[in-house]
């Protein structure tokens, strides 16, 4: 548990997708392996825990990342620089998306041509496996971390 590492998209405006890899991180995916720690799940979905190891002023450290993360309206208010020092979870469809394994730092435009026009979540999805949608987020205090759904 905790072993793994994944790279969270953050999309900005003017169709540029931020990253940030984070390690240290627990991914259940599939059906099997949700529904023996959770009960039905249906397939296609992945479950992100990210631990959490204190709160700022300016946001919360999570584990594996140097960069604080905020909450999605903060961090949609926040100008350029500010996007770029932190992360968030957005959900919806128009949110932010994970993706199983180290993937880079690069900022990516939806714009690029080898993109083919479809944008950059969709050629994601489309040639590589481990990719899901910020679906629903949830913080916890006991045990502090937060529980991302993705599908």
């Amino acid at each position: 548990m905790y072993d793994s590492t994944v790279t969270v998209y953050n999309r900005a405006p003017g169709g540029i997708w931020l990253p940030t890899v984070l390690r240290g991180v627990d991914v259940a995916a599939g059906e099997a392996a949700l529904a023996r720690r959770y009960g039905a799940v249906p397939d296609g979905e992945a479950l992100l825990s990210v631990a959490t190891v204190g709160v700022w002023q300016d946001g919360i450290a999570v584990r594996g990342t140097e960069k604080l993360w905020l909450p999605p309206k903060m961090w949609h208010d926040a100008d350029a620089e500010a996007m770029r020092r932190t992360f968030t979870f957005t959900p919806g469809e128009c949110g932010d998306f994970f993706a199983v394994g180290d993937c880079g730092g690069d900022e990516v435009s939806d714009a690029d041509e080898k993109f083919g026009g479809e944008g950059f979540y969709a050629f994601c999805r489309r040639t590589r496996d481990g990719v899901y949608a910020v679906n629903t987020v949830a913080r916890f205090y006991l045990i502090p971390h937060f529980e991302v759904t993705g599908r």
